[in-house]
């Protein structure tokens, strides 16, 4: 019998519930995310006082032996006093092994650095990043890993009933500079739908396409068949990854406009299961200070017009519309010369082969417990 995956708030471990019981694996596993926030709304409520944490945490989990815990990224623990109780509750526990899922895994590096120059380590702590540029350089006694994200057919599949024409292209996905200066550009090349931060809003037109974020579980699938095809932007320009919204969006039955990289195309075939666009060659480094520059001016509330960033950030601006020109270009030859939902069919039926997270669990278990890994059930 397979025991409980998530001992506490298991909708966030949702993805990766159904995939422990299809592997047959018989571990125990605690979702970090109700645990990360319940620390910080303690620490809020009563200066961090941990008997309060663990009351209201329950004392049937303190009975129940926890083979794992999983974090889907970092960022939780990152404020030092919820960090310092949920390590003490980790350790009380008897919690072996923490594994954080995160894009950038070189991001907890300074907060687990810090940590360990006081004396605190996170012991039996692994890092899993969806691409080798984001694992640290610097390792210490940390253990980093690169593997691809899953996806999970239960919430992503395709609709009963189509939602009917819509825009060109969808994006859904957390805000950048970058990505928000290049999708002002390609709004005014095709018709577009934005959801995400409420800073895409103030940059160039994007008003009028922008939508807030939908709930994951519940609408995020419908979203992705609302247009013609689902639009996969990196962060920074050249940025190599395999995005968990090109598989969720392929797993949903849609056809997929994404950059071309190594690792992507390692993964699914380019022309076949998804449309590729030719990432634009800029130096993330040279942008940098029209970034940092225009992401301070966003936390003014200011309002940034394309012919206003244009005139200040030449670099940018030329950069970002020639990537929207391209993007525009594979978007086009999808609507023309491939078959209605040949991409979209293509591209689902080798997700639903090699890359649900039931076929990723088993590496990621072999990552995180090693020799320690409980064996399948046959």
């Amino acid at each position: 019998m397979v025991k409980p995956q998530g001992l506490l708030g298991t909708t966030f471990l949702l993805p990766l519930a159904e995939a422990f019981q299809h592997i047959g694996a018989t571990l125990v596993t605690l979702d970090m995310q109700p645990v990360a926030q319940l620390a910080q709304k303690t620490v809020g409520a009563a200066g961090g006082n941990y008997e309060l944490f663990l009351a209201l945490m329950g004392q049937d989990l303190k009975r129940t032996p926890v083979d794992l815990a999983i974090s889907f990224g970092g960022n939780q623990f990152l404020e030092e006093t919820p960090s310092r109780t949920v390590r003490n509750f980790l350790s009380d526990l008897g919690v072996p092994q923490l594994v954080f899922l995160t894009r950038d895994a070189s991001q907890l590096m300074p907060f687990l650095h810090q940590e360990a120059s006081r004396g605190l380590h996170w012991r039996g702590t692994c890092l899993v990043a969806n691409s080798p540029d984001y694992l640290p350089v610097e390792r210490a006694e940390l253990r980093c890993f690169y593997l691809p994200p899953g996806t999970n057919p239960r919430v992503f599949h395709p609709l009963d009933e189509s939602p009917g024409p819509g825009a060109d292209a969808v994006f859904v996905g957390s805000f950048s500079i970058w990505r928000a200066v290049v999708l002002a550009h390609l709004v005014e090349l095709l018709p577009l739908t934005v959801y995400g931060d409420w800073r895409f809003k103030l940059i160039g037109g994007l008003k009028a396409c922008w939508r807030e974020p939908v709930d994951y579980f519940t609408a995020l699938n419908g979203v992705y068949a609302s247009a013609a095809c689902v639009l996969d932007l990196p962060l920074v320009p050249g940025e190599e990854r395999v995005s968990a919204r090109v598989l969720d969006a392929l797993a949903g039955g849609n056809a997929v406009v994404a950059p071309r990289c190594g690792l992507l195309d390692a993964c699914l075939a380019a022309g076949t299961d998804y449309v590729g666009y030719a990432q634009v060659l800029a130096d993330p480094n040279k942008l940098a200070p029209a970034f940092a520059t225009l992401n301070q001016r966003l936390r003014e509330n200011q309002v940034l017009p394309l012919s206003a960033i244009a005139r200040e950030f030449a670099l940018l601006a030329d950069a970002a519309r020639s990537q929207a020109q391209k993007i525009a270009a594979a978007v086009a030859r999808l609507k023309e010369e491939l078959p209605p939902g040949a991409a979209a069919q293509a591209g689902r039926e080798c997700v639903m082969a090699q890359h649900l997270w039931e076929h990723r669990l088993p590496r990621l278990l072999d990552l995180a417990l090693g020799e320690e890994r409980v064996p399948q059930a046959v």
